[in-house]
């Protein structure tokens, strides 16, 4: 949210919204990019998404989500990540997190026709983990 900003900012374009960015995440963002791509430009887009993935890479991992990683791992119990994003763009954080030591599996955009809200992604995820929806908890980073 900070980096659209400040990058709005530094073409003079106004500012989005908490919620505006809110309500993208999640998703495949259509409203966010056109918003950024009539604001500032198709290159200048690209260079603010890169900004965030290279700065995404110093984000702590949350205690608690670790602990319960590692709680998930010692009792044999899979995970995946389905991501509406594109797997390369979440990579480095995902090495920088460490993550790769608890994730078995990743899924994202470029392996599915439908990006959230559609399931397939999340199915998509369960398939490759060997397990039934119905034996899956789904725990969600945004709205």
């Amino acid at each position: 949210f900070n980096v659209i900003n400040k990058h709005l900012e530094m073409h003079n374009a106004d500012p989005i919204s908490i919620d505006f960015y809110r309500s993208s995440i999640g998703g495949a963002a259509t409203d966010l990019h056109d918003h950024l791509i009539k604001a500032i430009g198709s290159e200048n887009k690209d260079k603010l998404y890169e900004e965030h993935h290279l700065t995404s890479t110093t984000l702590p991992m949350i205690d608690t989500i670790k602990s319960m990683m590692a709680f998930l791992k010692q009792r044999h119990i899979p995970m995946a990540i389905a991501t509406s994003s594109v797997k390369a763009e979440i990579m480095p954080t995902f090495k920088a997190l460490g993550l790769d030591d608890y994730i078995e599996v990743v899924v994202g955009r470029e392996d599915v026709e439908q990006v959230k809200p559609d399931p397939e992604l999340y199915l998509s995820a369960v398939q490759q983990l060997n397990y039934m929806p119905t034996q899956c908890l789904a725990i969600e980073d945004s709205v």
